[in-house]
């Protein structure tokens, strides 16, 4: 019997010495005293640490640990190991070299027969590698979180069954969560009845789950008290090993979104409705002059079919170089402009038309396309037009007086001269050098007369601004003559050159001739001053009669507004428009007593005026 229990003595003492040797490679091992002092350290201990036994044996267990949770980690084990029980924690402790490493450690105390510790023996084993993931872990999920919370969207974490798990604040201020009770509730324990439209977070999943798949639709939002929003949100079902995991919802709030693009929907529905039913004819042209578009009022205008542009308008090459050059103009300028030209209809008709083209830009503020919006002014041009030979005529039948006396003077004489002829033939060659000049006398206040009276194309050629009015003095010195009105012209030069219509030029200075004779006293003096300004000539008609007052000025050149008790009002307004149409413009200043001036100023040069309207 003694044999048998000295051999399982012996077999116990293998057993343990195998256990003792297994942990010493596996696991830390040290034993601890009852007061708290480092009795043993095995190996693995100092293989770990770098320390020898010599360096620890004596010193108190508890200096071994490390970092803030020192003092909390102490008193929870002293807690537990003065009571009895086994102690089990993790633990971060530090090398010799002074490097941090943690340990996943058992305390087991050994009690005496009074029931008190007398020593304890702790087996740690090396968890650094799994400590250094988990913070890598960790690392991972913050920065995730802090990701989910930045962004503007709501995301959202539910299980299987529908409950939350995880959302951000952008989510919890939209709900108006205040508290942390919403996690592991479902949709309706959150919300309950303040959701008054809701199917941003649905209560029921079913069919995402069955169909397996991320679901993209827009859905709503609305709690009492706001306007209802609207956001497009993505289901995503995510499944781990076959079943269900986790459902992810996200939703992005598109309301201001909607409200602009059903804003760019209701303009580009005005701007069709505009293009489609506006009684101009608009056309849309790009860079390369190539027409884009046009609309019904464009095509009934010209007679042409749609097809029949072919991306080409207008279809003949004088009007389509012209429009090409304004299309540069603008696109240099980047200004809209005006204009009015002659075109042809499809049947051959030629229509005046007013043509004004602007710039199209993108977003960034570029040009990317011209629109023209043209319309008929043909009516308007011969209702214009006869108001200026009406105009002409009225000035013709009021010079008719003063011509007939004028013409008296030389017949006068070539009837005396006749009759010395008859009498005396013989002189009939020295008389005839007089006679000729009296017949060129009656026949250029003639010309003049007719050229007043009679319609003529209306064409702009470059004539000699002071022959137009050295012509008009000529004729209008029957008016001035008779009441000792001197007409007194001064300029700085002795020709100005101007792209005009001669016969309306000498329509605009009668005009302003005879009102300025008819508002002098007798004997009195009106100034013609012509002077060169840069590129610009400035025509100066002063006179020194009663004037016009102050608050008739404004309505200077309105149809029927005359200050004359015979006056139609129809001279300054043909005065007016002509000068415009030869790209100057006109200024009146007056005093009551004092006298008028009338100033026009029209350029010297121009390059965009037409050579033919």
């Amino acid at each position: 019997m003694f044999r048998r229990v000295e051999a399982e003595l012996k077999h116990a003492l293998q057993v343990l010495t195998d256990i003792q040797v297994a942990l010493s490679e596996a696991c830390i091992v040290t034993i601890i005293d009852a007061n708290g002092r480092l009795a043993y350290v095995n190996d693995k201990f100092c293989s770990t640490t770098g320390f020898c036994s010599d360096d620890v044996l004596g010193v108190d267990y508890n200096k071994l640990f490390y970092g803030e949770q020192y003092e909390a980690l102490v008193q929870d084990m002293k807690r537990e190991l003065t009571r009895g029980r086994v102690w089990r924690g993790e633990v971060q402790s530090y090398k010799k070299d002074g490097n941090p490493f943690w340990v996943q450690t058992t305390v087991v105390p050994f009690l005496d027969a009074t029931h008190r510790p007398y020593q304890f023996i702790a087996v740690s084993t090396d968890i650094s590698d799994r400590k250094i993931v988990e913070e890598a872990q960790r690392e991972r999920e913050q920065q995730l979180y802090t990701l989910i919370n930045a962004i503007p969207d709501v995301v959202l974490f539910k299980d299987a069954n529908g409950r939350w798990l995880e959302t951000n604040d952008t989510a919890l201020r939209l709900f108006s969560i205040e508290d942390d009770e919403w996690y592991g509730k479902t949709t309706s324990d959150i919300l309950g009845t303040r959701t008054v439209f809701n199917s941003l977070v649905r209560e029921d999943d079913s069919d995402i789950w069955d169909r397996g798949t991320s679901v993209r639709e827009e859905t709503c939002f609305g709690s009492r008290g706001q306007p209802q929003r609207i956001f497009d949100t993505i289901t995503i079902p995510i499944f781990r090993n076959g079943k269900r995991h986790r459902l992810l919802v996200i939703g992005r709030d598109i309301t201001e979104r909607k409200r602009r693009e059903q804003e760019v929907w209701t303009m580009k529905e005005e701007f069709e409705s505009i293009f489609s039913y506006s009684a101009d004819a608009i056309c849309l042209f790009d860079f390369g002059g190539n027409l884009v578009r046009t609309n019904q009022a464009c095509r009934e205008l010209y007679g042409w079919r749609e097809d029949d542009f072919a991306g080409c308008f207008p279809p003949d090459e004088e009007s389509l170089n012209e429009l090409n050059e304004w299309l540069q103009i603008v696109q240099e300028t980047g200004r809209q402009i005006s204009r009015e030209t002659v075109r042809k209809r499809k049947d051959g008709e030629s229509i005046f038309v007013s043509v004004t083209l602007s710039p199209i830009r993108n977003a960034a503020g570029q040009i990317v396309a011209v629109s023209t919006i043209e319309r008929d002014i043909t009516e308007r041009v011969r209702t214009t037009q006869l108001l200026v030979q009406s105009e002409k005529l009225s000035v013709a039948g009021q010079l008719a007086a003063g011509i007939a006396h004028e013409l008296r003077n030389p017949m006068t004489v070539l009837r005396g001269f006749t009759q010395m002829i008859q009498e005396h033939p013989e002189r009939t060659v020295q008389y005839a050098g007089l006679m000729l000049r009296e017949f060129d006398r009656v026949n250029a206040i003639v010309e003049e007369l007719l050229t007043l009276a009679k319609p003529q194309a209306v064409k702009y050629e470059y004539k000699d601004i002071l022959a137009i009015l050295e012509h008009v003095l000529l004729l209008l010195q029957t008016q001035a003559a008779p009441r000792n009105i001197r007409l007194i012209r001064r300029c700085n030069v002795r020709q100005l050159f101007v792209s005009c219509v001669e016969n309306q030029m000498k329509q605009v200075f009668m005009n302003i001739l005879k009102n300025a004779i008819e508002a002098s006293d007798d004997g009195a003096e009106i100034v013609i001053d012509v002077q060169r300004v840069g590129d610009t000539v400035e025509l100066r008609f002063i006179d020194h009669g009663c004037g016009i007052p102050e608050d008739q000025l404004d309505k200077i050149g309105q149809p029927f507004h005359t200050t004359k008790p015979s006056g139609t009002g129809l001279g300054l307004l043909v005065t007016n428009r002509i000068i415009s149409d030869h790209h100057g413009h006109v200024e009146i200043k007056s005093q009551v007593n004092v006298g008028t001036e009338v100033k026009i100023v029209m350029p010297l040069r121009s390059a965009s005026m037409p050579a033919a309207q």
